[in-house]
């Protein structure tokens, strides 16, 4: 539901808001993804040609016939088991705002506004067989896996919809209808997002594949993979005021027109704030596990790198040999952000008309106009040799594109 408000009797300021109820078709995505890509729907077989004989490691060309076409094949070996929960919720999301709209000028407006959302029974996915440490009669420890007698210590990938999210922002904005031969859009936004699951594919890079403890869910809550603090875009289309009807040679005909009329420039700015990433270790005994805090990981920060790697402990090192249940570090999920992002695209276009309705455009596009380098995430897993350091840009140096478009 949704309504507007005229606050002063006037077109001139305008009140809106709004919030509904959505709902998401996540539970066919876990049917798909989860247990028919799972045997017993999925076995898959392995066929190759059999060797020309006992003895001989050339495969025979023509060992696949239609008369024999499945020759003794191989399973293939299994991938992770999967499954899910029968009595999973539909996920909700709940979203609302409220803007104020203000024409400050012919043609020109300016909007701010609160918008938001909750989002509810959303999916997460983990090993639920992940092994626990137990005390046990004569005061040793032992690790123990939940389903140990059917499936021993392999990863069982499981999903529900328990995760939650919120999300909170300012956004503003301001426009300018074509005049003059200007339009501008420029929008700005604060904003918060956290959640303690944002995604079940595991596809964002600095993430973990699954929560550090299963029984400790409530500790994964933090920023979301995705979320940007701040977020900056603007975009402008200026047709140049020179030519035919334009403010300068607006009488111009002939070889003035072709040369100095019909010129268009286009630009759109970008600037991300960093999005958030989590420090972990790779190595098998504590794979993907999240660290201790000891320091500040941004003080001292060697040359070179984007964090401070001396700020982390490995969990394993503090371990109570008289109390070893506690294995996990005392980190954070998301605790560390990221490299900005700053882009400039421009272009400039030139229009020759040959005919009534028929016109040739040449078309100039720079990308990353700047050369400005924005770099992926460093490294962060904390038992590489290269910790700490960029190792990858997220986009493309400065490229130059040239174009011709024939419009009729």
């Amino acid at each position: 539901m949704g309504f507007a408000l005229r606050l002063f009797g006037d077109d001139r300021t305008v009140l809106r808001g709004g919030a509904g109820i959505y709902h998401s078709l996540e539970s066919f995505n876990v049917t798909r993804q989860q247990v028919a890509n799972n045997f017993p729907f999925l076995n898959r077989v392995q066929y190759n040609r059999p060797f020309v004989s006992a003895t001989s490691t050339t495969r025979n060309p023509v060992g696949l016939t239609f008369t024999n076409p499945f020759p003794a094949g191989t399973v293939a070996a299994a991938n992770d088991t999967f499954g899910i929960d029968t009595e999973n919720r539909t996920p909700e999301f709940y979203q609302y705002n409220l803007t104020v709209e203000r024409e400050l000028a012919r043609d020109l407006a300016f909007e701010i506004g609160y918008v938001g959302s909750q989002g509810r029974y959303l999916g997460r996915r983990y090993n639920i067989n992940q092994s626990f440490s137990v005390r046990n009669a004569n005061g040793t420890f032992s690790n123990v896996n939940p389903f140990n007698a059917l499936f021993g210590s392999a990863t069982l990938q499981y999903q529900e919809q328990t995760a939650n999210s919120s999300y909170n922002s300012l956004q503003t904005s301001i426009r300018r209808r074509s005049r003059g031969g200007l339009t501008l859009l420029a929008s700005y936004t604060f904003s918060r997002a956290i959640d303690d699951a944002s995604s079940t594919n595991n596809s964002t890079t600095g993430t973990q594949k699954f929560p550090q403890n299963i029984y400790d869910l409530r500790a994964e809550r933090s920023l979301s993979d995705f979320h940007r603090k701040h977020q900056f875009s603007a975009s402008f289309n200026y047709a140049l005021p020179f030519g035919r009807g334009r403010a300068f040679l607006g009488g111009a005909r002939g070889w003035r027109q072709a040369l100095l009329g019909d010129y268009q420039l286009n630009g759109i700015v970008t600037l991300l704030s960093g999005r958030p990433f989590t420090p972990q270790f790779n190595a098998p005994d504590i794979g993907q596990q999240r660290p201790d805090i000891v320091g500040d990981p941004y003080a001292n920060v060697p040359a070179g790198l984007f964090f401070n790697p001396a700020a982390f402990g490995d969990p394993s090192n503090s371990i109570d040999p008289a109390d070893p249940l506690n294995l996990y570090g005392n980190a954070g999920r998301n605790i560390l952000t990221g490299p900005s992002f700053k882009n400039f695209n421009l272009s400039l276009l030139k229009n020759f008309r040959l005919s009534e309705g028929v016109r040739l455009q040449f078309r100039a596009e720079a990308f990353n106009v700047l050369n400005h380098p924005n770099f992926q995430l460093p490294v962060f897993f904390l038992d590489r040799a290269d910790v700490g350091r960029v190792t990858a840009t997220a986009n493309e140096g400065r490229e130059l594109q040239f174009a011709l478009k024939l419009i009729f």
